[in-house]
């Protein structure tokens, strides 16, 4: 049986998310701080890390492609 990880909502608090984004934001105004998780019941390996910046001008198709 696979290991139960809680998702990163369960994992930290709104305010806790908050505070984190906005130093991100802060350090880092060309990005967007974007939290990527597998789906529980997914099929798929698991991921190394769930934290990523992307750019700001980067759209949803594009993130597929690279």
């Amino acid at each position: 049986m696979g290991i139960v990880v809680k998702s990163f909502k369960d994992q930290f608090s709104s305010d806790e998310r908050l505070k984190e984004s906005k130093n991100i934001i802060a350090k880092y105004p060309d990005r967007v701080p974007v939290i990527i998780e597998k789906y529980s019941n997914a099929d798929l390996p698991d991921m190394e890390k769930n934290k990523y910046l992307v750019p700001r001008d980067m759209t949803v198709g594009h993130s597929f492609t690279c």
